[in-house]
């Protein structure tokens, strides 16, 4: 009788257990709505909720087979982008370049985290939000030159704060936002700030050993 009680009681807790709810982030795609036939497509963002750090692949829409940088912000819907960054490998030639392939089966998306391989520069970009904060993996291929585009969309610009901290700010609509980028490894600092409207911004830059 103890025996079929125990059972029981097991049994029991095996079907609570199951009928225990799923966490309704799981059931959230945000790639809803990211192909515009008519309209403008929705991005999918990247982000706590109502917090200042948005992030999404920069590309036309989901169909589009490019992504030319990640903008950390948006002024808001349709209005605009702040301080895009973008990894890369090998001679930068100008921001307009930029841009690498990516495989569907490769890219993860959800509410709190994203994850892509950039096929053009063999390089895996992962991003975690955080409370006016966020945290980016860059895993770059062993042998290649690399480099992180540290890029001011409207006016602005970037400057070396330590060997390991950057800070960026950009004017928008009578408005300034301001930003800090800290890396764990001490990179090469290149402005591009040299009066060419088409290249705002920064590189910084690793060697093989470094990062």
């Amino acid at each position: 009788m103890n025996k079929l009680r125990i059972l029981q009681l097991i049994t029991l807790m095996g079907i609570l257990v199951n009928c225990a709810p799923d966490n309704p982030l799981n059931y959230v795609d945000p790639r809803i709505g990211s192909v515009g036939l008519i309209l403008e497509p929705t991005r999918p963002t990247v982000q706590l909720p109502n917090q200042m750090i948005r992030v999404y692949p920069n590309r036309k829409d989901y169909l589009d087979d490019q992504i030319t940088s990640f903008p950390l912000t948006l002024i808001s819907h349709r209005n605009g982008q702040l301080f895009r960054i973008m990894p890369f490998t090998g001679d930068f030639k100008g921001i307009e370049a930029l841009r690498s392939a990516w495989d569907q089966g490769t890219e993860i998306t959800t509410p709190h985290y994203y994850s892509v391989v950039l096929l053009d520069y063999n390089t895996e970009i992962k991003f975690t939000p955080g409370k006016k904060t966020g945290i980016f993996r860059i895993n770059f291929p062993r042998g290649a030159e690399k480099h992180l585009l540290l890029n001011i969309v409207q006016q602005g610009q970037w400057h070396k704060v330590t060997e390991t901290s950057f800070a960026g700010e950009e004017n928008f609509e009578g408005m300034k936002a301001y930003t800090v980028v800290e890396i764990n490894a001490p990179a090469e600092y290149n402005d591009l700030s040299s009066g060419d409207a088409e290249n705002k911004g920064a590189i910084l830059s690793w060697n093989d050993t470094s990062a």
